[in-house]
């Protein structure tokens, strides 16, 4: 069956834009039009077949690789690949942020550490959110009004 990439958000883009030199750093743009593609698993599916480079499906070549690699062990296994707590994108922590959550409330809905979602977005280029996580982190681990002493 062949890949049918009509309708697909990216059609509309510069091309360039899914194969940026540095994908851990530059993919944000990439990833969030691919968010709302109504076409992005089965792109990811179809890169993860034809072994492609650059961002496919919200996912870079590494994430697809991470995938592929566990797809294969799950299979080894006799098993079912779950999704990878590394998997979670900055587009979903960005998404869950828009509707009001405080890192606390990401992480536990994804299953990792608020450390981990700052991190998550200062990969993903995101330094205005990772700082407001650290912010808001740190006022939920101390308190809004906490006074330093020497």
């Amino acid at each position: 069956m062949r890949f049918d990439a009509t309708g697909a958000e990216c059609r509309d883009y510069d091309p360039e834009l899914w194969f940026p030199t540095n994908e851990k750093a530059h993919a944000w743009d990439a990833k969030a039009i691919c968010g709302v593609c109504p076409i992005k698993d089965p792109c990811a599916t179809e890169a993860i077949r034809i072994g492609a480079h650059g961002i496919w499906g919200g996912l870079t070549t590494e994430e697809r690789d991470r995938q592929r690699r566990r797809e294969r062990a799950a299979t080894e296994r006799g098993t079912t690949p779950g999704p990878s707590k590394g998997d979670y994108t900055a587009t979903e922590i960005e998404r869950l942020l828009d509707n009001g959550a405080i890192p606390s409330d990401i992480a536990a809905k994804l299953g990792i550490s608020a450390r981990a979602v700052q991190r998550r977005m200062y990969r993903a280029g995101r330094d205005d959110i990772a700082s407001e996580f650290a912010h808001a982190a740190s006022i939920e681990r101390y308190g809004r009004n906490r006074q330093v002493t020497a």
